[in-house]
This record gives structure tokens, C-alpha cells and sequence, in this order.
């Protein structure tokens, strides 16, 4: 029974270190397919409105592997403005993490060619522990019954992005409002092939700065032709990801298989992650890289 008492006693000294932070730092491996899901100001670089679903799940062969769903709306609210919603939630074994996130966008056009979209977002992260399926003897246990495994904490997100003919430059800082801020910062360019019509390439970086970890830098490289594409990133902590997706007329679909040959491979040494998404009134212009109307 003392064995139990401090596993679990160690787990919940876990999940409130884990609360100072008051996030699980994950990003989608297809950040790239929608800058949204890490930016509030990319709302507005595509002048359309979308709902998208995602789901990354760890099959390692361990039960309860570790899953993570998202659910994202955005939509443009006037000329220059837009807003998105963001639901995420996060299970680790016994470790719960819900966030719901409302944002707000506004562009800005610069000279003829040079583009800004602010953002920020406000939102409610909350964070628990599930003592209801611990595998413990005595559910009758103090320790269980007396407990608060719940931390609730306000989101806050301010982001910038920026649009230069097939340049993308962004930047985003996470819980500003508290001391341990999370910082990404992330480029693209998107390079036609000559004399091949339809045929282009698109080079990404995201850098992440993370407080409590050591920071990490992902290297991906896109390669589409008319409504296919493929993909492959790089990133420093030894994850590796492969990616392809298809467009058709109105939906978006993805798939991203995630490896590793860092230290903890051989315990969860893979990942399968697929977004859907419907545009409601594609640009079909702007989904080949043409400007939105107001630009």
C-alpha cells in the first residue's frame, strides 16, 4: 500500500509541476497545412471560412497510449477582420488536459505588396488528474478521497503574421500574462517549379522556445502537384514525420506518421496524426498562392 500511496503521490507532484506551465507543449506535425492551429493572426491571411478536425494518437503497443484531438473554426467577419475558435484536449495516461480558445485577427496591407495580420487569443486551460481508473486496493484511501487534482488557467496568446508575395513569416507568444512564456516563431516560401505547371515546393521552419525543456527546432519540406502533396520534417529532439495530403473541391484531407530515435523510442517509438477540413466558400485563387480580394 506505501508503494501505491507514492506512485500516485508521484504522479499528482507531476501533473501540478506540470500546471506551474499550465500546458502540455505539443504541435501539430502538419502546422504547416494550418497556421491557425499555432497562430491567432493567421486567421486572416486566408480570406475563407473552415472547420477543422485532428486527431494525433501514440501507438507505441502500450495501453492508453497518449492522444490528442483538436477542433478549429475560423472565418473572416469583415474586409480586414477575422475570428476563429480553438478546442484541444490532451490524455496521457491518468492526465487530462481540455483548452477552448476564441481569437480575433486583423490585416493590414502595407505598401502593395507586404501584409500584416495581428492576433490575439483569450481562453481557459484546465488540467486534471483521474483518480477514478488509478489500479489502487483501498479506493477508500485518504489520499483519493481528499484530493484536488484540478488546475484551471487563463490562456493568453498574441501573434504576428506576415505576407510578402510567396513569403510567410509569423511569430506567437503563449501566456504572456504569466512569467513562463512559450515562444514559436516559424517561416515558409512557397517556389513554383519553372516549366512545370502546378508543380511547386514550400520549405518551413517553426522554432519553439520552451521554458521548462530544451527548445526545438523543426525543419519541414513540402512538395505538391495540382491537389496532392508530400511532405517531410526534421525535428532537433530526433523526430522525424512523413506526410501526404489531397484537395477536393471543397475538402482538405491529411496524414502525418510521426518516428523518433531519441533516447524514449523504445517506449513510444510512433505516431499517427489525420486532419479533415471543409472549406465553406473556397478561393480557389487563393488556395494556388493568388491573393486574397482585399490584397
Amino acid at each position: 500500500m506505501k508503494k501505491i500511496k507514492k506512485y500516485l503521490a508521484l504522479q499528482l507532484m507531476i501533473l501540478m509541476a506540470g500546471s506551474a506551465s499550465a500546458q502540455v507543449y505539443t504541435s501539430p506535425n502538419m502546422f504547416f497545412e494550418e497556421w491557425f492551429l499555432v497562430n491567432p493572426s493567421a486567421i486572416t491571411m486566408y480570406g475563407d471560412m473552415s472547420v477543422m478536425a485532428s486527431s494525433n494518437i501514440s501507438t507505441s503497443g502500450i495501453q492508453d497510449a497518449p492522444v490528442s484531438n483538436y477542433l478549429l473554426f475560423r472565418s473572416t467577419l469583415a474586409e480586414n477582420m477575422g475570428g476563429g475558435l480553438r478546442l484541444s484536449r490532451d490524455v496521457r495516461g491518468n492526465f487530462r488536459t481540455t483548452s477552448i480558445t476564441g481569437s480575433y485577427a486583423y490585416h493590414v496591407k502595407v505598401f502593395s505588396e507586404h501584409h500584416l495580420n495581428f492576433g490575439l487569443s483569450l481562453g481557459l486551460n484546465t488540467q486534471n488528474f483521474d483518480v477514478v481508473h488509478v489500479d489502487v486496493f483501498d479506493t477508500e484511501d485518504p489520499l483519493l478521497q481528499n484530493g484536488d487534482y484540478r488546475k484551471n488557467t487563463l490562456m493568453n496568446e498574441v501573434g504576428i503574421h506576415y505576407n510578402w508575395k510567396d513569403l510567410e513569416v509569423g511569430a506567437v507568444g503563449s501566456y504572456l500574462l504569466q512569467s513562463h512564456n512559450h515562444i514559436m516563431t516559424y517561416a515558409a516560401y512557397t517556389y513554383a517549379i519553372p516549366g512545370v505547371d502546378k508543380l511547386y515546393v514550400v520549405p518551413n521552419v517553426l522554432y519553439q522556445y520552451l521554458p521548462e525543456y530544451e527548445n526545438q527546432l523543426h525543419a519541414a519540406l513540402k512538395i505538391g502537384y495540382d491537389m496532392f502533396w508530400a511532405a517531410y520534417s526534421y525535428v532537433t529532439n530526433k523526430d522525424m514525420m512523413a506526410a501526404a495530403g489531397v484537395s477536393y473541391f471543397n475538402f482538405d484531407l491529411g496524414y502525418a506518421y510521426k518516428f523518433s530515435n531519441a533516447e524514449m523510442a523504445r517506449i513510444a517509438s510512433f505516431s499517427n496524426q489525420i486532419f479533415l477540413r471543409y472549406n465553406f466558400q473556397r478561393d480557389n485563387n487563393r488556395a494556388q498562392g493568388q491573393p486574397a480580394p482585399w490584397e
